[in-house]
C-alpha cells in the first residue's frame, strides 16, 4: 500500500469519526509551537480511545508518557463522571504544558499528571492499596516497554485493556 493510499484511507476515517474540536487542533499547535516531537498519536487514535473508554465502561486510566498531552484528552474525554486518569511524565515543562492543554477542557478532577520517572511511580503504586486501572496505556521510552508491561500487568485487574503504542513501528529501534 502506498503512502498515498494510506493518507487518503487515515482523511476519510477522519471525515467519517472525528467531529471537529478546535481543543484537539490547539494542542497540536501548543506542542509544535512548544518544540516537541509530533509523535502524539492521530485524531483518529484518539477518537477510538474515547469510544473504547466509552463502550467499556472504563473508569480508571493509567497513561504511560503524557508529552503534550493530546491523548490525555481523548482518553479523558471518554470517561465518566467520577472517572480518573493518571499520566506519568518524566519531564517537568511537557507536564506543565499538558497541565495547560488540558485547561482547555473541563476534567480537570478527573486528570492528575504525575512528574517522575514512570518505573519507580509505578513501582510506589503496586505497594499502595492504588485501586486497579481498566484500561493503560504505554506509550513513554521504548526502551522500558518490558518494564513498563511487568508493572502494568501488577496494576490490572482481569479485564484490564493494555495498549502498548509503536510497538513495531521502529523495528528493534528502542531509543
Amino acid at each position: 500500500m502506498t503512502k498515498d493510499l494510506w493518507s487518503t484511507i487515515d482523511q476519510h476515517y477522519l471525515d467519517l469519526v472525528v467531529k471537529p474540536d478546535p481543543r484537539f487542533e490547539q494542542i497540536q499547535q501548543a506542542c509544535a509551537e512548544a518544540g516537541l516531537p509530533t509523535i502524539s498519536i492521530s485524531s483518529i487514535h484518539g477518537r477510538l480511545f474515547e469510544i473504547l473508554v466509552r463502550a467499556m465502561g472504563i473508569k480508571r486510566i493509567l497513561e504511560i508518557g503524557t508529552l503534550g498531552g493530546f491523548s490525555t484528552a481523548w482518553l479523558a474525554s471518554g470517561l465518566p463522571v467520577g472517572g480518573k486518569l493518571i499520566s506519568l511524565e518524566l519531564d517537568p515543562d511537557r507536564a506543565t504544558l499538558a497541565r495547560q492543554n488540558l485547561n482547555l477542557f473541563e476534567f480537570n478532577a478527573k486528570v492528575e499528571i504525575w512528574v517522575g520517572d514512570a518505573i519507580n511511580n509505578m513501582t510506589e503504586m503496586t505497594k499502595t492499596d492504588q485501586p486497579s486501572f481498566d484500561l493503560i496505556f504505554i506509550d513513554g521510552k521504548k526502551s522500558q516497554y518490558p518494564d513498563y508491561l511487568d508493572l502494568a500487568i501488577q496494576l490490572s485487574r482481569p479485564g484490564t485493556l493494555i495498549i502498548a503504542d509503536n510497538v513495531v513501528k521502529y523495528g528493534s529501534n528502542f531509543n
